[in-house]
């Protein structure tokens, strides 16, 4: 039986991999899509083989990941997700700086025009502590409401396919979500401490938009566990899945990230 769940992560992680291939190097450096750091917005060349070499590895792993849509063990394709994917990050760091060294273009900051941090307001941060708590506080409230066994995975229907103990279910789910806010907080110390990995090089947009743009990411992946965990709870007392739910969310999540984007382009054009 498919675990439709994990399908639908896999093939979108499948599709993300195929675009960062496929179009990062068409549509050029950007602050929202693609391998966005200090080196590959130094120069298109080290964009380009970075975000092909990216998006050949992911794409190369999505398909490793296959036989996991076969199956219900959802903490373990996480954990093979996740864990391979943290791991290439610095690989792809030093690729990319590699390639710069190479170009004879690489900007340091021991240069005689230091790269100074980029530093953010501490809402930024404050927001995705703020989005973790509310889930804790949801869980607190909630955990005694459910059942020795919860209903965890569903099919298309809002059937479902996949049970896991109360405690199970709780400890991985608060597992899981505790990741963004901590990609926040790395975020927020690789810009003042290595401000080299998110400087937007001959890029025409604010120097702390890529690092706003990617807390906004995780906040955003944070609200969709949110919902995740109020439609399972809502299913344990009502019996019934709300999938529309999720339409909603991707309909908020859709308006801060039109907001960004439209600064951006108006950076761009020099508004």
């Amino acid at each position: 039986m498919i675990n439709w769940l994990i399908f639908f992560i896999n093939t979108t992680y499948l599709f993300t991999g195929v675009l960062e291939l496929w179009l990062a190097p068409k549509i050029g450096p950007n602050p929202y899509f693609g391998f966005k750091v200090g080196y590959t917005f130094a120069d298109r060349e080290v964009w380009n083989r970075t975000n092909r070499l990216a998006g050949l590895i992911i794409i190369i792993h999505a398909i490793m990941l296959c036989p996991f849509i076969f199956t219900k063990f959802f903490v373990y394709y996480i954990l093979f997700l996740v864990v391979p994917t943290v791991a290439f990050i610095p690989f792809e760091l030093r690729y990319s700086a590699h390639l710069l060294e190479l170009r004879g273009a690489k900007t340091s900051q021991s240069s005689e025009i230091p790269i100074s941090p980029v530093v953010v307001s501490l809402a930024w941060p404050a927001s995705s502590v703020l989005l973790f708590l509310l889930l804790l506080i949801l869980e607190l409230m909630t955990y005694s409401h459910f059942s020795s066994l919860v209903a965890t995975h569903f099919d298309w229907n809002g059937t479902p396919n996949g049970w896991s103990t109360r405690s199970e279910f709780l400890l991985t789910f608060t597992s899981i979500s505790s990741i963004f806010p901590l990609i926040s907080f790395i975020l927020i110390f690789v810009s003042r401490k290595y401000p080299i990995f998110v400087h937007p090089g001959k890029m025409r947009f604010p120097r702390d938009v890529m690092v706003k743009a990617s807390i906004l990411s995780m906040n955003a992946g944070l609200m969709i566990m949110l919902l995740t965990y109020i439609s399972i709870y809502m299913y344990a007392i009502t019996g019934t899945f709300p999938s529309n739910l999720v339409y909603f969310s991707f309909a908020f999540l859709l308006i801060p990230l039109a907001y960004l984007v439209t600064k951006w382009k108006k950076s761009e054009r020099g508004d």
